[in-house]
């Protein structure tokens, strides 16, 4: 097969409805030649089949390209894009978006992995529960090699040792399943700094009522306050999900160096633009007025100290 058949064939699901899948996983990357292939495979290895997977390469420099073009080759769900250049994490979170097609979304980092039946368990909510928009499970530490860390009382230590506050779980979890919008954006607001929410199951339509990966540091946040304005999140208590830690994590990184730019940090005012972006949803949305000062008035006692918004204090 010539290079261009090959990337008419892995382009084919986006022109045709009736071949479309049910699930998309957007795998965003940059340099991810370290923990890629183990990305992939999680997900080929589901018990639920029915997905696409969309590599988003964002202009990388090592062997990405080849990995995920072998994996091209391997599996027809797999499709590979490439940036020109480097676009900035958010950005390219959205152009996965873009690039998918299924009812259902999932955003995967090309460094995580997933258990064999997540996508079959997350589904299912999805399936069953229309007022649910989102459904994930907890989470599990994983390190460089994909081995469990254990958790220690105030967080972990890797082999780059490194320790890490062990904060995966959500302390406001309890609010996610409410009824009322100002009450399940209390899991975002009261929440610890580190959000993995938005990769979990999401479906499309809820997607698109939202501005996306906007681009600044805790945007991943915003997106998920914008999904609970709009419904409930799921959170199974199977540990499905494997967060892994490692030395190019990007809370790891310097604040002002070169590599940090690509997440849109190193932006003092950070926190004024999660609290703008909350007030603005809420403005937004079309909730009773009513509501909408219900919800105004539960960020609004979060910012007796601005900062608290982000650390979940």
């Amino acid at each position: 097969m010539s290079a261009s058949e090959h990337e008419a064939d892995r382009s084919g699901p986006k022109v045709s409805p009736k071949v479309s899948p049910k699930v998309s996983i957007a795998m965003p990357v940059y340099n991810g030649e370290l923990f890629l292939a183990d990305a992939i495979e999680s997900h080929l290895a589901q018990t639920y089949d029915d997905f696409e997977l969309v590599i988003c390469d964002n202009a990388s420099d090592d062997d990405t390209p080849a990995i995920a073009e072998r994996y091209c080759n391997k599996d027809s769900r797999v499709r590979y894009r490439r940036n020109d250049s480097n676009v900035g994490a958010n950005q390219n979170f959205n152009i996965g978006f873009r690039e998918t097609t299924g009812e259902y979304l999932r955003w995967a980092a090309g460094d995580d992995t997933i258990e064999p039946t997540y996508l079959e368990r997350t589904v299912e909510v999805l399936d069953t529960r229309p007022d649910v928009v989102l459904a994930h499970t907890k989470s599990n530490a994983i390190d460089r090699y994909g081995d469990p860390l254990v958790p220690l009382k105030r967080g972990f230590v890797d082999p780059d040792g490194f320790v890490e506050p062990f904060r995966y779980e959500s302390a406001s979890s309890q609010w996610l399943n409410k009824d009322r919008p100002s009450e399940r954006i209390r899991s975002v607001v009261r929440n610890t700094h580190r959000l993995s929410f938005v990769f979990g199951l999401i479906r499309r339509d809820a997607v698109e009522q939202t501005l996306l990966h906007r681009s600044f540091y805790g945007a991943d946040k915003v997106l998920v306050f914008e999904l609970l304005l709009q419904g409930k999140i799921v959170e199974l208590d199977e540990r499905l999900f494997n967060r892994r830690s490692h030395h190019l994590n990007s809370n790891r990184l310097d604040q002002t160096s070169e590599e940090m730019k690509q997440f849109g940090a190193g932006d003092r005012v950070f926190v004024a633009r999660v609290f703008h972006a909350y007030v603005s949803a809420i403005q937004a949305s079309d909730m009773s007025s009513a509501e909408k000062a219900r919800c105004l008035a539960v960020i609004g006692g979060k910012l007796k100290t601005p900062l608290r918004i982000w650390q979940g204090r």
